[in-house]
């Protein structure tokens, strides 16, 4: 007998506190990548990198921290060992190849390639705790799109962040992590 409550943590990432709505989780992501597109536009440093799925070219886009977007399909025909090898595939290769499979698999591809990546924005929001302000962010996102006063196109529906908050959350990932030497050699020779 197979439990239906287990999830992988690829599945809980959308919304990792079931009792907080999805639509939280969902425009918190959208006002990061805005963010930083945003940032990028204004010659500033960015933090994340993303990935999505492009429902137009049916391909998973990569962006990297300089704002280069890369393509990928999966064809899972044919791919390498260590996703075959690997649990989370098993679903895919078995049984007949849909578009929700397919969909499913490219994500699970992106999200084997940067399950490591720090700056992976969406290893970021998994463990970011949900604040007051992600809320009112939510609730401002919900009211513009589901009333349609904005598009894809206009950035209405967005809060802006000050730059200072933003890199603040630079100076904490920064320190968190493989580089924290690197970071306190950087912050004792510029007191110099």
């Amino acid at each position: 007998m197979q439990l239906k409550t287990i999830k992988r943590e690829f599945d809980i990432r959308k919304q990792p506190n079931f009792l907080i709505p999805i639509w939280i989780y969902h425009a918190r992501r959208e006002h990061y990548i805005y963010y930083e597109q945003s940032r990028l536009a204004r010659g500033l440093t960015t933090t994340f990198s993303y990935y999505d799925w492009d429902p137009v070219s049916q391909m998973v886009c990569y962006t990297d921290k300089q704002g280069k977007q890369r393509f990928e399909k999966s064809i899972f025909n044919r791919e390498r060992l260590d996703i075959i090898d690997n649990a989370l595939f098993e679903e895919i290769f078995r049984g007949e190849m849909t578009a929700e499979k397919i969909k499913r698999g490219s994500l699970l591809v992106a999200y084997e390639l940067n399950c490591n990546n720090r700056f992976d924005l969406d290893n970021y929001l998994h463990y970011k705790p949900i604040n007051f302000m992600d809320i009112i962010r939510g609730l401002h996102f919900q009211f513009y799109v589901q009333l349609g006063l904005t598009n894809q196109y206009r950035y209405d529906h967005f809060i802006s962040k000050p730059d200072w908050l933003y890199e603040w959350e630079q100076w904490k990932i920064e320190l968190n992590g493989m580089n924290r030497l690197n970071f306190f050699n950087k912050l004792l020779l510029s007191f110099k």
